[in-house]
């Protein structure tokens, strides 16, 4: 939902290079804010879950803003892993630890 509403405003054939700045931008903000926020607790007092569903796996979209979409999906989640503590997928219910 939150890639929806960034990409929202660029209409049906956005501008990829535009695109990917924004989010880049939107997604770096984010993790600054929550390290920001994590670092004002003790040790271990407050995490965050960050929930991403896995949209790059399947078909490739036929349309621009899907394929946008989808990689923009992949990279955020390649970025938020690499300064993830940890990173789990989960199927069906069960959970297997990636980091």
């Amino acid at each position: 939902l939150w890639f929806t509403n960034l990409l929202a405003p660029f209409g049906d054939e956005p501008d990829r290079e535009s695109a990917m700045k924004l989010v880049g931008m939107e997604c770096r903000g984010l993790l600054d804010a929550v390290e920001k926020w994590e670092a004002g607790a003790p040790e271990g007092e407050r995490q965050t879950l960050i929930v991403s569903n896995l949209v790059e796996t399947g078909l490739i979209s036929p349309w621009p803003l899907g394929r946008i979409f989808q990689d923009l999906a992949g990279l955020t989640q390649q970025l938020f892993a690499s300064r993830a503590g940890g990173v789990y997928l989960m199927t069906a219910g069960l959970a297997q630890k990636l980091k």
